[in-house]
């Protein structure tokens, strides 16, 4: 089964062991993702229950230098107060932006 990972500079897809198996660069964008390593998902297991598709946001990840960035906890508590996600999904970025 695969996840995937939306952010303001594209997706990544993920398998069950938080390995990129797909990277999306959004080509309008200066920066990519191409930094990350692999995803915590153990970690976002034990905050979300179960793994799904999210916004990189709420998702920690290591770099290929070794670094790890953890999640965004002030994100996770808009999201648990009912905020919307801030990085909105391609589909629903593309219905803002006026595309089909």
């Amino acid at each position: 089964m695969t996840f995937t990972i939306y952010g303001s500079h594209g997706t990544l897809t993920i398998d069950d062991h938080g390995t990129i198996i797909a990277r999306n660069n959004d080509p309008h964008s200066d920066e990519n993702y191409d930094f990350i390593e692999r995803f915590d998902v153990d970690e976002y297991r034990k905050y979300a229950g179960k793994l799904e598709d999210t916004d990189i946001l709420l998702i920690g990840y290591w770099c290929h230098d070794g670094a790890y960035e953890p999640a965004e906890e002030e994100h996770r508590n808009l999201i648990a107060q009912g905020e919307q996600s801030i990085t909105l999904p391609p589909a629903a970025k593309q219905l803002f932006e006026g595309g089909a």
